[in-house]
């Protein structure tokens, strides 16, 4: 049975509701390196992804477009709302609701998660997240050099170059793998 997806506005809603309780408050930037590295871990633990959107290598880092649309207006600054998805009210497609999604409470797995990545990265900077997140031989950094070369070896003007691409779920995987790994290392 395949695992049911959750919309990445229910993680970031997650975290932003930790915000709210641990008067702690976060910036766009820091909400999606949260959600990307909550992402990572539960890749690394279950094999299968967090939420259903693609994670993808923008130019600035790992990026999930819905929820970067969602917060841009904030830039630098605190977000103070939920994330909301369309949801439809009827047999018309194009009647719908908004809609502030959040892990269902009987998701223990994935509660018991966030609230480990919250304690445990919550309290970086945007910048600190990103240092973390933007090192050489990070999904991000490999797949943003793939995408260079993809655009050299095609001969695209710089002008052209296509400006971000999906990091592909198994490469987020075997890096939280490897730090997995690297943390529970015991010296030889």
């Amino acid at each position: 049975m395949a695992a049911i997806l959750l919309p990445a506005a229910a993680i970031a809603n997650e975290f932003l509701e930790r915000s709210g309780r641990d008067q702690r408050p976060v910036t766009p930037m820091q909400l999606l390196k949260l959600v990307y590295i909550a992402d990572g871990w539960y890749l690394a633990v279950t094999g299968n992804p967090l939420f259903e959107e693609p994670v993808q290598a923008w130019r600035y880092g790992p990026v999930v477009s819905p929820l970067f649309h969602e917060f841009k207006e904030y830039g630098g600054g605190a977000i103070r709302k939920l994330a909301h998805v369309p949801v439809p009210t009827g047999d018309d497609p194009f009647e719908f609701s908004l809609d502030a999604p959040f892990v269902p409470k009987g998701d223990t797995d994935k509660l018991q998660l966030l609230e480990w990545v919250w304690k445990t990265y919550g309290s970086m900077s945007g910048i600190q997240l990103s240092n973390l997140t933007h090192q050489p031989g990070t999904p991000w950094w490999n797949a943003r050099e793939r995408m260079k070369k993809e655009n050299v070896e095609n001969k695209r003007p710089e002008e052209s170059w296509t400006s971000h691409c999906v990091i592909p779920n198994a490469d987020i995987r075997q890096h939280y793998v490897d730090l997995w790994n690297k943390r529970n290392a015991r010296p030889a």
